[in-house]
């Protein structure tokens, strides 16, 4: 939507452990569970992509939980 400034990060882990994001391209931060779109420079060509990762860490205790595969979602911001 235009005007956005920042959206909500959410995903699940089948293991309940917390999930956590950061930003693998585009202008963009994650903070406290929500991406933040960061400025864009002057003349920048448009759709700009913006590619999240989500990724849980295992736990070596019983029970024991495999550290999960990095999830990576793209999209692209448009003008």
């Amino acid at each position: 939507m235009s005007g956005t400034k920042s959206v909500d990060l959410t995903a699940s882990s089948d293991a309940g452990l917390p999930v956590s994001f950061f930003i693998v391209s585009g202008p963009a931060t994650v903070r406290g569970g929500r991406l933040e779109f960061t400025s864009i420079p002057p003349r920048t060509r448009f759709p700009i992509e913006i590619t999240v990762a989500a990724w849980q860490w295992g736990r070596h205790l019983d029970p024991k939980i495999k550290t999960a595969e990095i999830v990576r979602q793209t999209f692209q911001l448009v003008r």
